[in-house]
């Protein structure tokens, strides 16, 4: 779902341009307005998370890849504002770290996963889970539903977004510019992908998540989703208990330890063979379609980051791209969620104590 470079036109492009600098200047308002200082390592964890999940690639039907995204664990935890500026961070180091998803595309790409699936999500959940108690099992299988139609919901916005190239640009002689698939082909591939396999991976990631979170600590979730909560609301709320090492008053941490085991993992999101779809380069479209665009072509290359594809230049071997692999989960995790750290220790530094 990271549309490269070159499979958008660039009135496109800049429509999504256009559409996200609001809605990121609104996010970050949102978020600094409502956020509580004890709930960023959660939004530290959640985007670290994302970005890690992105990594594991799982082979679909023709040949392809793709893999779940994570958005709707922050949004289901802390709402969909705070998710548009997490996953926004994710994308923004993948863009420019390792190259998976295009400079020229890079608000096309956050509004599909960081957008259209995080209120997406958000709104089934709200509305699958009403008034359920806290316990409940509506509560996760809700939450597990969401996350998966949020990615499949966003999968189709890029289906869209990918089909209507053909129309929108081509040369005189009908040949397309920038992406060649229609919205016969593009559509298709990726409900089916998204559907039966990466859409199944989301949901189990963002049931088992949000539950825990539930389980472990209500309190972290944002206002307008703890007010949907009836046993939180009530004149004697029932609050789960902390697991063993854990305390309600802070923030939880086990989950670090489930995502230092996924970066040592995740080399294996490099045994799923073939490219994801719509992430060919010119050439590897050329043997498909038997042309390779010539807006495609020229946009390819406008930007390359450092570290590629999640590797290095000269690296063959699996066991050396393998570390490759895991080096680019660490930088992501440490750039993202250290990061996100640091704007907590600023923000305890500077606050009073923070609101039971």
């Amino acid at each position: 779902m990271h549309v490269p470079d070159g499979y958008l036109g660039p009135s496109t492009c800049a429509l999504f341009f256009a559409i996200m600098i609001p809605i990121w200047i609104v996010a970050s308002r949102k978020v600094e307005k409502s956020l509580k200082t004890r709930q960023i390592p959660l939004l530290a964890f959640g985007t670290a998370f994302a970005f890690i999940i992105m990594m594991f690639n799982f082979p679909a039907p023709g040949g392809t890849t793709g893999h779940a995204v994570g958005t709707a664990i922050i949004s289901l935890t802390l709402g969909p504002w705070c998710a548009v500026l997490g996953v926004t961070g994710a994308l923004l180091i993948q863009c420019l770290l390792f190259g998976d998803g295009g400079v020229t595309t890079f608000a096309a790409n956050c509004f599909n996963m960081a957008v259209v699936m995080s209120f997406v999500s958000y709104l089934v959940y709200r509305i699958l889970s009403a008034r359920a108690p806290l316990l409940s099992r509506r509560r996760w299988l809700s939450a597990a539903v969401a996350g998966y139609i949020g990615l499949n919901a966003a999968a189709f916005t890029c289906a869209v977004e990918l089909g209507v190239q053909p129309i929108l640009y081509k040369m005189a002689n009908g040949q397309p510019l920038y992406a060649p698939y229609p919205l016969s082909i593009t559509i298709p591939a990726m409900l089916i992908s998204h559907g039966f396999i990466f859409g199944i991976v989301e949901a189990v990631a963002t049931g088992f998540l949000v539950s825990y979170v539930l389980r472990t600590d209500p309190s972290l979730l944002s206002a307008s989703l703890a007010r949907a909560i009836p046993d939180l609301n009530a004149s004697a709320p029932v609050v789960a208990s902390a697991p063993s090492g854990e305390s309600s008053g802070h923030p939880f941490r086990k989950p670090w330890y489930l995502l230092a085991v996924l970066v040592v993992l995740v080399p294996l999101g490099l045994l799923a063979p073939g490219e994801a779809f719509a992430e060919y380069t010119a050439t590897e479209l050329e043997s498909l379609v038997g042309f390779a665009p010539a807006g495609l072509k020229g946009l390819q290359g406008i930007y390359t980051a450092p570290m590629k594809g999640y590797s290095l230049p000269g690296l063959t071997s699996f066991t050396s791209l393998s570390l490759a692999y895991i080096l680019a989960a660490m930088i992501g995790v440490s750039v993202l969620g250290f990061g996100i750290f640091a704007w907590y220790r600023i923000r305890v530094q500077s606050e009073a104590p923070d609101d039971p």
